[in-house]
């Protein structure tokens, strides 16, 4: 299997692909290298791959916590990892976002919480014009073999450089919804996964299992299709307005931001989707 560009060790914003393959559906080996060069990919989705600093507050205890997000469209609509923005006993706060190396750091609100398909959304606040997005409008679909990369960034004591890790898909699985099995190299949880062309056929996502196991509600990193994606976003784009006002306020009033619920939604609200969503 290729290497990243870049070997690294283990990075805590990450989540391994822990759900095995079927026998009968994973390929004896990733099919042969893309068509577009890593280094090309990288040049064209890098800006987009911005890095996120938050503080996670307690009951009990505060924590500064950061990960990888992807702007998704020009405006500043970031996506990442629902995982990201806390816990049941916790809140997120201060959020700031800072493009490629650049060390300013933008602020951000949480727009939504998709706690059904794992993704959050945050719109970074006063950016002077439309900024680098990874586009999700073409239909690209996973199929078994298929070679897929994706784009991360090492953190701030690391200069934020950019990472291109390779993949491919391994396994198609039909519940809790229909998803796919990405192997080979770790792959980054919340971000969009490219194939040999450059286009994206969806983003990974922590889901549950539909059954559980001994112990409780399992849960393991997927690939969820572009169609998923397309409407958690539309969702979110729709709470921007809100989000950015109550934080506004929020602040002109000395308070800390306001966060988005993180419990399930139904359809059409806070950016989720009902169960089953992309059979």
């Amino acid at each position: 299997m290729p290497r990243p560009l870049l070997a690294l060790a283990f990075v805590p914003t990450l989540a391994l692909v822990s759900a095995p393959a079927r026998a009968a559906d994973a390929p004896a080996a990733p099919v042969a290298d893309a068509a577009l060069p890593s280094s090309a990919l990288l040049e064209r989705v890098a800006p987009a791959v911005v890095s996120v600093k938050l503080v996670l507050r307690g009951d009990e205890h505060e924590f500064t916590h950061e990960a990888v997000g992807a702007v998704v469209d020009p405006s500043g609509l970031v996506v990442l990892a629902n995982d990201h923005l806390g816990s049941d006993d916790q809140k997120a706060s201060d959020v700031k976002v800072t493009f490629g190396n650049d060390p300013k750091e933008h602020e951000a609100v949480v727009v939504a919480r998709d706690s059904v398909l794992g993704w959050g959304w945050l719109q970074v606040l006063g950016l002077s014009g439309p900024v680098a997005a990874v586009d999700l409008s073409k239909d690209a679909a996973p199929s078994l073999g298929l070679d897929l990369r994706s784009l991360w960034r090492v953190g701030r004591g690391f200069d934020f450089a950019p990472v291109v890790s390779r993949h491919y898909v391994s396994a198609r699985v039909e519940k809790p919804r229909a998803m796919w099995v990405a192997s080979g190299d770790t792959v980054p949880l919340g971000m969009p996964l490219f194939d040999g062309a450059g286009a994206v056929v969806g983003l990974t996502a922590s889901q549950e299992s539909s059954e559980g196991d001994e112990d409780g509600t399992s849960s393991s990193t997927f690939l969820l299709p572009i169609a998923d994606a397309r409407r958690s976003l539309e969702q979110a784009k729709k709470r921007v307005p809100d989000a950015v006002e109550k934080a506004k306020a929020s602040k002109d009033a000395g308070k800390s931001e306001p966060e988005a619920p993180k419990e399930p939604a139904p359809a059409g609200m806070d950016g989720g989707a009902a169960p089953g969503a992309g059979k």
